[in-house]
This record gives structure tokens, C-alpha cells and sequence, in this order.
């Protein structure tokens, strides 16, 4: 039984339902797009890949998460339409993670604060102090539809990890019981009644499980707010884990956590039909069980397809003996280190 197939969302026919996830290699100076950076995503395009993500785009420079970042408005046209050109030509769709990192937000570099409380507070404080509807959303609105006219075909707005609008959104640090009254919702009607022309596919990353309490009351809150973001009009809500300034943990999970939230996925995908869901979290081992899915329900890789791009072809292969695995180095992890860019892999010897 294959779990791997082709699936058609908003009239795209993807190759696959296995994607690259949103990475941000780093590799920018002052935002602008280096060869370096270009050819990491061409690399990993094609070989099975239904759509390849380009990772954590900052809409402007002073919003970036690190220095290293790419931003969307500090490169031409012509440069983001030549790289969704190169990755469509190998065979993937060509997606794009939009993200907004507020200039009052630091993202520490530690993997687990020792001070959650303290956290939430500084959230708290960014979220009551927030009224910048108008420009933001003016920002992603723009931004989203100029992204299409460049020819990526997959839009995603990073609303998971801590970073703006997960702030926005989120019960704990908005304190609103009905997650269509908090500044997010409003902020993201706005985005979406602001786009000039809708086509493609709109997707929008949430962080489940945030890692502020044990997590037991975010999944009625949850479902609530994916049924805002279908009315809305997104084509796809992929789903994380965590906010980087609380547990890092839980935005990569270790090895041993091979399955984290995918029951949760395969209930949202059973239970709205009519949506397009995606998880993440070493979804590799999923796809080698050939255990049969929703489906509705598409996967994500990352880690895996950066110690070898050719994971997925060659799981749908049956050479799973010639994948060369993750091997936990976490070289990835340039941030955390003080690296500029994500180093190259230490693989595992099989």
C-alpha cells in the first residue's frame, strides 16, 4: 500500500502530497538572495517533491527573525520569478512561506526558556500594545498577490512559532476565549479582503500545541479558529508545534517523537473533507509504513530532505536502505549556534 500520491488542490495538480517544509537556510546578506541560497531549493525541487517551500521570507528588513533572512521586498521581480521558474521546471510547485517577526519580539537563541511566565508577559504586552492593522495587512496583502504574479503558485502565511501573527492568535497570550475576536482574526480578515486576485493555493502554518501550558484546552480553540481560516478561503492549514522563545523542542521534534500530532492530523483531515491539511515532524517514518491516510492529508519534510534530497524518490522506490538518515547533529540549528547558514549535515552511517 502507498501512501504517496498525487492530489489536486483548487484545480493544481501536485505530483505529490509530500512537501518541502518552509526552512529558512540563512545564506542572505541584508536580505537579498545569494547563490548559495537559491541553489539549496533547487536542489531540493523535483525528485518527488509536490510542493517546495521557500522558508521564513521577511515582508521587510526590520522584520526579519535573524540577519541572514530573506526579504521579500529587498529582492527584484525578476529574482524571485527566476528561482519559482527553476523549482517548477524540476517538477515541484513552487511555494512561498510569508512571515512577519514584530521589531519588539527578539527570538532567543536558547532551545527552552527557564521562564515561561516571564514570556507571556512580554507576549502579552506586544499584543495589547498592537494597533498597526492597517500596514500590516496592507504589507501581506501586496506581498501575497506580487508573490503569485512571480509565479509561485503556493502562498503561506507563517502564523506558527511564536512569530506575529501566532501572537495575535493565540488563546494565551490574547486571553479570548473565541479565537474570532482576538487582533489576529481581525488582522487576517483584513489580509485576505485586501488581495487583489486569489488563485493558487493559500495556505497558513499554526502551531497546534504552543508549549505555554500543557496544552489541554488548545484543541477545542483550535478547531474553532481552522474553521475561521476556511471561511476565510485557505486551501491548506498546515500544522506545528511550539513557539521558539518557549520550547524549540517541540518546533523539531527529536527522533523518537516520529508521530507528534499526527493523530490530530488525521482527525482534522477525517473530520473536514472539504480542507487540505499538512503535518510535519519526521514524517519519513510515516511514509515508510505505507500506512494508509485521509486523503486530504499531505506531509512535510525537512530535516530528512536536507541530509538527502532524494528521501522521498527513493522511499517510493523501495530503496529505503539507500536513504541517508538524519543523524540528530543539528547542524540545522545555525541560529541557536551563532552559524550564518545551515551547515552541512553529519549523515548517519547506515
Amino acid at each position: 500500500m502507498e501512501n504517496i500520491h498525487s492530489i489536486k488542490i483548487n484545480s493544481l495538480d501536485i505530483p505529490t502530497n509530500v512537501f518541502f517544509s518552509p526552512i529558512n537556510p540563512g545564506y542572505c546578506v541584508n536580505g537579498i538572495l545569494s547563490k548559495e541560497f537559491k541553489d539549496f531549493f533547487i536542489e531540493r525541487s523535483g525528485l518527488d517533491i509536490g510542493i517546495c517551500y521557500i522558508g521564513n521570507v521577511s515582508l521587510l528588513t526590520n522584520w526579519s527573525s535573524n540577519i541572514n533572512t530573506a526579504v521579500f521586498s529587498q529582492n527584484k521581480s525578476v529574482c524571485w520569478s527566476a528561482l519559482a521558474s527553476e523549482i517548477k521546471k524540476n517538477g515541484s510547485y513552487a511555494g512561498i512561506q510569508l512571515a512577519w517577526k514584530p521589531e519588539a519580539i527578539k527570538m532567543q537563541k536558547e532551545f527552552v526558556t527557564g521562564d515561561v511566565l516571564g514570556q507571556l508577559v512580554y507576549f502579552r504586552q506586544f499584543y495589547d500594545s498592537f494597533d498597526q492593522f492597517d500596514q500590516v495587512s496592507t504589507l501581506f496583502s501586496e506581498s501575497i498577490s506580487q508573490a503569485f504574479q512571480d509565479g509561485f503558485q503556493v502562498i503561506q502565511l507563517h502564523a506558527a512559532h511564536g512569530y506575529g501573527l501566532s501572537l495575535l492568535l493565540s488563546r494565551e497570550v490574547s486571553r479570548c476565549e473565541n479565537p474570532r475576536e482576538t487582533k489576529g482574526a481581525r488582522l487576517i480578515r483584513q489580509i485576505v479582503d485586501k488581495l487583489l486576485k486569489r488563485e493558487g493555493i493559500l495556505d497558513i502554518r499554526i502551531s497546534l500545541y504552543e508549549g505555554i501550558n500543557d496544552g489541554s484546552d488548545e484543541w477545542a480553540y483550535k478547531t474553532r479558529l481552522f474553521e475561521f481560516f476556511q471561511e476565510c478561503g485557505f486551501n491548506l492549514i498546515s500544522l506545528s508545534n511550539g513557539f521558539y522563545n518557549i520550547d524549540k523542542n517541540m518546533i523539531y521534534p527529536v527522533k523518537q517523537d516520529r508521530t507528534a500530532i499526527l493523530k490530530e492530523a488525521e482527525t482534522l483531515a477525517g473530520t473536514y473533507q472539504d480542507m487540505f491539511w499538512n503535518v510535519a515532524g519526521n514524517m519519513e517514518f510515516v511514509l515508510q509504513s505505507r500506512k494508509a491516510f485521509p486523503p486530504n492529508l499531505t506531509f512535510s519534510l525537512g530535516r530528512q530532505l536536507l541530509s538527502d534530497p532524494k528521501t522521498i524518490l527513493k522511499i517510493r522506490q523501495h530503496r529505503e536502505s539507500e536513504i541517508n538518515k538524519c543523524s540528530g547533529c543539528n547542524k540545522c540549528h545555525y541560529y541557536s549556534y551563532g552559524l550564518l547558514g545551515i551547515q552541512k549535515c553529519e549523515l548517519e552511517i547506515i
